[in-house]
């Protein structure tokens, strides 16, 4: 039975069977070179949604009746005392945290100081409304060109006519408005988004080898992911 592809927004997301094969072939490698994993939920929640199913299967391998990582698709590292499993793929997604050390992106973050997270929603909400501000403004000016083309003389035609002009006049102003409290926010934040908060996560009480995001709105989740956050990465576990 094929699982059914996820609804909204993130349709190439894995879905949760692939999600559940990987958790098993990360933990099987990480148990081979004695390293240690990361959260199962961790893998299952957060990497695998990061990750469509063909990205999933093309990591993992069978070997003696249990799932594996493919040599390729990692490599072992030295971090000072202890090795990590680096983990090759490319994420996508929400699930994308930019990192000082391997981000190309950097130069286009700063620190999350205190209010930049409310000026990044008012951000959003700003841009949210500009684009249905410029789509009425769109239509506002069809609907003048079709009263310009109109047939007759009528004070009727010259009625709508003026109408549809001073509405069309009305929405460009409206955009002019609402792109300028834009660019106020740009400039607020440095032209720079503040990156995002992340803690250890945790399991049984515990922190394990494995980074969370704050809690983020809906609204602001879809912004990151179609405001040029998503890039190649690796994941590192140890």
């Amino acid at each position: 039975m094929v699982a059914k592809r996820p609804d909204g927004i993130y349709p190439g997301i894995g879905t949760e069977a692939y999600g559940r094969n990987l958790a098993d072939a990360i933990e099987n490698s990480c148990a081979e070179h004695r390293v240690v994993p990361p959260p199962r939920q961790a893998i299952i929640e957060g990497l695998a949604t990061a990750l469509p199913d063909t990205e999933i299967k093309g990591l993992i391998a069978a070997r003696s009746g249990k799932k594996v990582l493919k040599p390729s698709a990692y490599r072992l590292v030295q971090a000072g005392d202890e090795q990590v499993l680096l983990l090759m793929c490319d994420v996508h997604g929400a699930a994308v945290i930019p990192w000082d050390l391997n981000d190309r992106t950097v130069n286009c973050w700063s620190p999350p100081v205190a209010g930049a997270g409310q000026c990044v929603k008012d951000l959003v909400a700003a841009e949210l409304a500009l684009h249905e501000a410029r789509k009425a403004a769109k239509t506002a000016e069809k609907e003048r060109e079709t009263c310009r083309r109109a047939a007759g003389d009528s004070s009727y035609v010259a009625q709508a006519l003026v109408a549809a002009t001073q509405k069309h006049e009305d929405a460009e102003r409206r955009v002019g408005e609402l792109d300028g409290q834009r660019q106020a926010l740009l400039t607020a934040l440095g032209g720079r988004r503040p990156r995002p908060v992340v803690r250890a996560a945790e399991e049984d009480g515990e922190p394990k080898a494995a980074l969370a995001l704050a809690e983020q709105p809906y609204d602001v989740a879809v912004h990151m992911r179609e405001d040029g956050w998503d890039d190649n990465a690796s994941a590192g576990l140890t």
